[in-house]
């Protein structure tokens, strides 16, 4: 069974001694934590866990240790996305390893920090992130072989990738809690993506119009929203006040669902899920 605002879904056909062959993505921020077991060979999905945070990182993993014993296994891929504002892209035809240390100084914060460098879209793309050290370290310390990520790399990766015949302008929504992520690809090429703090609706409608204005927007753009939104939420209703052209965004196209997930949202972790997509 589930707590009251923890959804765990475990499929019957995931088994312990074939973790050696499955790959452990976790997403985490400073509110919320999920994660999701698929079989790298199959790209069959076995878990999803998600809850919001009511304690620190560290704590909440041993809670989570205890509860469920495939924590403890051996995996032979985990990677972890870490939620932060502090990123830039260098495309790769400028990077070099010898200007590295000045790019770090681009998302240099004054918390205790790590400094990740990350290929996206078929290496095109570096992408330096700073994220805070007491959020990953105690998944590290538990995984040390993990692959860090900041949130930004999933989401580019499933639109540059999957999206990148759509003609015109496409923008990918996501949702999270407190935050909200766009990305815009324009004739199939990725231009744009930013991060943005949410406390409330209005907050979203703000960023949103101002995507709108800087990129000329039309009402006909294809939008594609994920995460935390439903149909007949205010999020969606301030949405099509703009554009009327929406869908969600399909997980399963991603990774394939066990029958005993059917009832999930295939939009509800696309984020998660298209960590799988990362290298």
């Amino acid at each position: 069974m589930n707590n009251v605002g923890t959804l765990h879904l475990k499929d019957k056909n995931f088994l312990p001694e074939n973790a050696d062959v499955c790959e452990l993505l976790i997403k985490l921020s400073q509110h919320k934590l999920s994660y999701a077991i698929r079989d790298i060979q199959t790209n069959q999905l076995f878990v999803i866990y998600d809850a919001v945070l009511s304690e620190a990182p560290e704590k909440t993993l041993v809670s989570l240790e205890a509860q469920h014993d495939y924590l403890n296994l051996k995996y032979k891929q985990v990677k972890i996305s870490a939620e932060t504002f502090n990123f830039v892209f260098i495309p790769t035809e400028l990077y070099t390893e010898i200007a590295a240390p000045s790019y770090k100084n681009f998302v240099r914060t004054t918390k205790a920090s790590r400094t990740l460098i990350n290929k996206t879209i078929n290496g095109k793309i570096h992408t330096i992130s700073s994220v805070d050290e007491s959020l990953i370290a105690p998944l590290l310390n538990k995984y040390p072989h993990a692959v860090v990520y900041s949130q930004a790399e999933a989401l580019i990766e499933s639109i540059s990738g999957r999206d990148k015949q759509t003609a015109g302008l496409l923008s990918i929504i996501q949702f999270n809690s407190g935050t909200v992520e766009i990305a815009l690809l324009s004739e199939g090429q990725f231009i744009f993506y930013n991060i943005f703090k949410t406390d409330t609706v209005d907050d979203y409608n703000y960023y949103l119009l101002l995507i709108k204005q800087q990129f000329n927007l039309q009402p006909n753009t294809n939008i594609i929203l994920a995460g935390e939104v439903e149909k007949y939420s205010e999020l969606y209703r301030r949405t099509a006040k703009y554009f009327k052209n929406i869908k969600f965004a399909d997980s399963t196209r991603i990774i394939q669902y066990p029958e005993s997930f059917k009832l999930l949202p295939a939009h509800q972790f696309y984020s998660l899920l298209s960590m799988s997509l990362c290298e």
